[in-house]
C-alpha cells in the first residue's frame, strides 16, 4: 500500500516555544518545506522570517498558517490544544493503523466517524486518502477510482503523491492503462525531483510504471527503468514494536489519558510506516530483478542476487503473496542457469505459499516454470499436468492483459510439449482476455 503519514505535532505543548519555533515543528513534522506551506498570500521568505523569530505574524497569517498544517490559531499562538482536538487526531490515526494492519473494515468505519468533525485541509486530505485506500482494500476498486481522482483533482489540496501512486495502482487493477503509465510516469519524475527514495510511493509507482512499460512492449523502456532500480533494496524494518505502541496508546485512551495515547499512536504509525516503505522497495526490487532477468541475459546473475536480497526481506515484510512472487522469480532464474531441482523447488515453495488462496496469476507462472523443468528433465507426464493445472488457474481469473500474457506463454509451452490442442485453446483464450483488457488494439 502507500505511506500514511500521521506525525502533525507533540502531544503537548513545548515550554517557552515561540509561535515560530510552533509552526516550524509542525512543518517538519508534515515532511513539508518552506516552499511546501507557501502559497497565495504567504511566501517561503516570509514563513523563513516568522520561524526565525524575526517577524511577529499578523491574524490572517496565522489563519492561512493553521489551515495548512491543520492545527488552529489559538494553538499556533499559545499551543492551547483542547482535549476535543487530540481525540480527533487519536481517531484519525487509530483508523490509519487499523488500515496499516489490513483491518480494511475498521478502517473504514473510522473514517467515517470522522466525516462530521471539523477537520483541517490536512487532516481532512488524510482521512479522504485513507478512506479510499480502505475501499480498495476492500476489493471495491472502482469506487475507490472514484474517491482518488476527486483527491487528484481538487483545487484546495497540493498534489499528493500518496494519492498519485494509489490512483496508478487502481487504473491498472481496472485495466485503464494509458491513464496508469501516464500517471505513474509523471508522478516518478516529482518523487525523484524531491530525490525520494526508498518510500512506499516511490517503490509503488516504480512497480506501477514497469509493469505497464513491460506489458506494453515497451521493453527497452522497462528494462532500462528496472536497471536503475533493482538494486535498492532496504534491511527489513518490521511493525514488532509498533504494534506495542499501538497496544500501549489503546490502553491509554481507554484510561483517558489522550494526550498520553496521541503521542504513542503517533509513534506506532510512524513504525508502521516504516514496515510498509521495508516491504514496498522489496517488492520492487522482485519486480524489476524479475523483468532485467528475463529481458538481459547479461545482467542475469545481478538480477538473481536482487531477487534473493528481496526474498531475505519479504521473509520479514512482506505478505505470502510478495513471497510467492519473490518465488517464482528465483524459480525461473535457477531454470534459466539449468539447475532443474532447484527451479522445481522454488516453484513449489510458491504453490505451498499459495495454497489455500484464490487463484493468482503467480500460481500460474509457479506451474508453468515447474513445467518447463520437467519437460527439460524428461519428466514429459509431469510437465503436462502442469500446464493442465496451470490453465486451470488461469480460466479462473478475470481476463486481463496479464492474463493473456500468462496464456500465451502456456500456448507455448504446450506447444512445445507437443500438445497442439491445449496451446491453440490456450492462444484463443490470450486473444480473448486482451481484447477485453486492451480493447481496439487487437
Amino acid at each position: 500500500m502507500s505511506r500514511t503519514r500521521g506525525i502533525l505535532r507533540d502531544a503537548a505543548p513545548v515550554t517557552g516555544e515561540t509561535i515560530g519555533q510552533r509552526v516550524r515543528r509542525l512543518r517538519t513534522g508534515l515532511g513539508l518545506s518552506q516552499a511546501d506551506l507557501a502559497g497565495d498570500e504567504l511566501s517561503a521568505s516570509a514563513i523563513s522570517l516568522l520561524e526565525a523569530g524575526r517577524r511577529e505574524p499578523q491574524s490572517r497569517t496565522l489563519e492561512l498558517l493553521a489551515r495548512r498544517l491543520g492545527a488552529t490559531v489559538e494553538y499556533l499562538t499559545d499551543g492551547a490544544d483542547p482535549a476535543g482536538e487530540d481525540k480527533v487526531r487519536l481517531d484519525l490515526l487509530t483508523a490509519e493503523l487499523e488500515l496499516l494492519a489490513g483491518h480494511p473494515e475498521a478502517a473504514l468505519a473510522g473514517f467515517d466517524e470522522l466525516a462530521a468533525q471539523p477537520l483541517g485541509p490536512a487532516l481532512a486530505h488524510r482521512r479522504r486518502l485513507g478512506r479510499a485506500l480502505a475501499v480498495e482494500l476492500l476489493g471495491d476498486v472502482a469506487a475507490a477510482i472514484t474517491e482518488l481522482e476527486a483527491l487528484h483533482a481538487d483545487s484546495t489540496t497540493r498534489s499528493s503523491l500518496d494519492v498519485d501512486a494509489a490512483l496508478a495502482r487502481c487504473y491498472r487493477k481496472v485495466g485503464r492503462h494509458g491513464e496508469c503509465l501516464a500517471l505513474a510516469a509523471a508522478a516518478l519524475d516529482r518523487a525523484e525531483g524531491f530525490g525520494l527514495r526508498g518510500v512506499a510511493n516511490h517503490s509503488e509507482l516504480v512497480i506501477s510504471l514497469v509493469h505497464e512499460l513491460h506489458e506494453a512492449n515497451r521493453v527497452d523502456e522497462a528494462v532500462a527503468l528496472a536497471l536503475r532500480h533493482v538494486d535498492h533494496v532496504t534491511v527489513a524494518v518490521t511493525a514488532v514494536h509498533a504494534d506495542g505502541y499501538w497496544r500501549a496508546s489503546r490502553k491509554a485512551a481507554d484510561a483517558g489519558h489522550v494526550a498520553e495515547a496521541l503521542s504513542l499512536a503517533e509513534r506506532a504509525l510512524a513504525g508502521h510506516a516504516a514496515a510498509a516503505d521495508s516491504r514496498a522497495a522489496a517488492v520492487m526490487c522482485a519486480v524489476t530483478a524479475t523483468v532485467v532477468l528475463h529481458n538481459r541475459v547479461d545482467y542475469a546473475r545481478a538480477a538473481e542476487a536482487a531477487l534473493h536480497r528481496a526474498h531475505a526481506a519479504l521473509d520479514s515484510v512482506g505478505t505470502a503473496a510478495d513471497r510467492a512472487f519473490c518465488e517464482v522469480g528465483l524459480a525461473g532464474a535457477a531454470a534459466l542457469r539449468g539447475d532443474l531441482p532447484a527451479a522445481v523447488a522454488r516453484a513449489q515453495r510458491a504453490l505451498d505459499l499459495s495454497a489455500g488462496q484464490p487463484p493468482r496469476l503467480e500460481q500460474a507462472w509457479a506451474l508453468m516454470v515447474r513445467s518447463r523443468s520437467r519437460q527439460h528433465g524428461g519428466d514429459a507426464a509431469g510437465a503436462m499436468r502442469d500446464v493442465f493445472a496451470a490453465n486451470e488457474v488461469l480460466m479462473a481469473l478475470t481476463p486481463s492483459r496479464r492474463s493473456a500474457i500468462a496464456l500465451r506463454a502456456l500456448g507455448d509451452l504446450s506447444s512445445g510439449l507437443g500438445d497442439t490442442e491445449t496451446a491453440l485453446a490456450a492462444y484463443r483464450n490470450a486473444l480473448d482476455a486482451a481484447a477485453v483488457d486492451w480493447p481496439g488494439r487487437l
